[in-house]
């Protein structure tokens, strides 16, 4: 192999990533509302993908070309996951059940400096129960989930609003 088929294939695999991840960030964006960064990202893309697609196209002689540009789209899918997952941006909507005798628990996730709001409920055997939600920013999940895990509080995460200003 000559060194400008290997340029060739490293330019649409890096190029590819790139496009891919840059997709992927753009849809986070566009379903949390953010109206700046977007539409940004959204350019972005699309000239990679233009760019990386002239490439190919050019030379469709070689069908190594669409395997390395095929094989780049999954690559930018898991790179974007992960980017994603770092970035955490958004809020959501923990919900709970515990019981009325760990009712410190609230004291303890607000002193964590989290939203609570409590609801009495009433368990099966008409026992006692609080029902929290806790509104928090995507980058705490991890710890109050853990905290909450610990503590075996059942809970269900659901995506927060996007104008939810914590």
């Amino acid at each position: 192999m000559d060194g400008s088929l290997i340029l060739s294939f490293f330019l649409i695999f890096v190029l590819r990533v790139v496009d891919t991840t840059l997709s992927t960030l753009t849809t986070m964006f566009m379903s949390q509302g953010n109206r700046k960064i977007a539409p940004i990202t959204g350019c972005l893309q699309t000239a990679t993908w233009v760019t990386c697609l002239n490439i190919v196209m050019s030379k469709l002689s070689n069908p190594m070309n669409l395997i390395v540009y095929a094989v780049a789209y999954g690559c930018g899918i898991v790179v974007g996951i992960m980017l994603e997952e770092m970035i955490a941006s958004g809020n959501v909507i923990i919900q709970g059940v515990i019981d009325e005798k760990d009712s410190h628990l609230v004291t303890e996730l607000r002193d964590m400096n989290l939203m609570v709001t409590v609801i009495d409920g009433q368990g099966r055997d008409h026992s006692k129960r609080l029902v929290i939600f806790i509104a928090l920013q995507r980058k705490k999940l991890p710890a109050v989930r853990k905290f909450l895990r610990d503590h075996k509080v059942f809970i269900t995460v659901s995506k927060g609003d996007m104008y939810l200003n914590i």
